[in-house]
């Protein structure tokens, strides 16, 4: 039996104490963040910069996979800093910047996990190929848009929209997600595996889904923590 993980909304705007708003390089600092981050779960199969196919061209920021539990996590990082966000820009400017970065981030994870399930080749940044289970239809696959800013002005609740739309379709398989990196740290640090960590996913997936809105942050117990499986 799976204890179900507490998880609740919140009504402001969270930024990773690790990352400034307005830092020049946080596109190139938030996705190294993510990187560590992730590879405390999938070690030394997660991949930054990956290529795929013939021509080498991008799949997506960040990639974490499992052979064992055949899972996988695939990562766009979307800075708000990067995307040119500053403190002098309308809120309407603003959000509406962070919301085609949002449908950006899903149209290009799409497009990597149709890679993923076709069977294209896909390289490390060394050039080397990585090796995944020889049927990718068994993989369970996470699919994230990683956000510096939960920003609190988006439609969060258009986007659990369009989230629970992508996901249901069976071209893909996956569940799809926008999160910071204050909540992505919170559960990877309450996961410690593959297995733990997908599961800790799918709750999230599914409590965003009961809400209605994409704004929401897990919340674990720190004490007595009861094995996910």
């Amino acid at each position: 039996m799976i204890d179900p993980i507490p998880v609740y909304e919140v009504g402001l705007a969270n930024q990773s104490p690790e990352l400034k708003l307005d830092e020049p390089n946080e596109g190139t600092q938030l996705e190294r963040s993510i990187y560590v981050r992730v590879g405390d779960i999938y070690r030394e199969r997660t991949v930054l910069s990956r290529k795929v196919g013939s021509n080498r061209r991008e799949l997506t920021d960040i990639l974490g996979h499992n052979l064992e539990t055949t899972s996988m996590c695939l990562i766009e990082s979307k800075a708000t800093a990067a995307l040119q966000e500053t403190r002098d820009k309308p809120t309407t400017r603003k959000v509406s910047n962070v919301e085609k970065h949002i449908t950006r981030g899903l149209k290009q994870l799409c497009g990597a996990i149709d890679s993923v399930r076709g069977g294209e080749q896909i390289f490390d940044d060394g050039g080397e190929e990585i090796w995944l289970s020889s049927d990718r239809r068994t993989y369970s696959i996470h699919a994230i848009v990683l956000v510096s800013e939960m920003y609190f002005a988006v439609d969060w609740s258009a986007v659990a929209r369009e989230l629970v739309e992508i996901s249901n379709r069976d071209r893909y398989s996956a569940l799809f997600h926008v999160l910071d990196l204050q909540e992505l740290s919170y559960l990877i640090a309450h996961s410690g595996n593959p297995e733990r960590f997908s599961n800790a996913l799918d709750q999230h997936w599914f409590h965003m889904k009961k809400k209605g809105t994409a704004y929401v942050r897990a919340k674990f117990l720190t004490s007595g923590y009861r094995e996910l499986i």
